[in-house]
């Protein structure tokens, strides 16, 4: 749903954004996102494909930031920060390539 909200109103804070799902997932935030992200790629690419190809390299994205291999090493405080930081990188580069079209 935060998602979501986020890809129908890029004018919102992309910080806030993440911060929400980190917050409302917890340790559970790669499962939880990886989650929200299929679910909301399969809905926009049966609703719109021609932004599916977009949408699928923003899923991709955060799953290859995220992955359990690389955060496992890291305390909560800092797998919240990198994925925050990988997760403005991939929205920010889905609104401008969606913007561009």
């Amino acid at each position: 749903m935060i998602i979501s909200l986020a890809l129908a109103n890029p004018t919102h804070r992309k910080e806030t954004i993440s911060q929400n799902v980190i917050e409302k997932c917890g340790l559970e935030y790669t499962e939880c996102v990886t989650d929200c992200i299929n679910s909301l790629s399969q809905k926009a690419c049966a609703d719109s494909p021609n932004a599916c190809p977009e949408i699928e390299q923003f899923r991709d994205c955060v799953e290859d930031g995220v992955l359990p291999n690389e955060t496992d090493k890291m305390d909560y405080e800092q797998r919240s920060i990198g994925f925050t930081r990988r997760f403005n990188e991939c929205l920010s580069h889905l609104f401008n390539n969606l913007r561009g079209r």
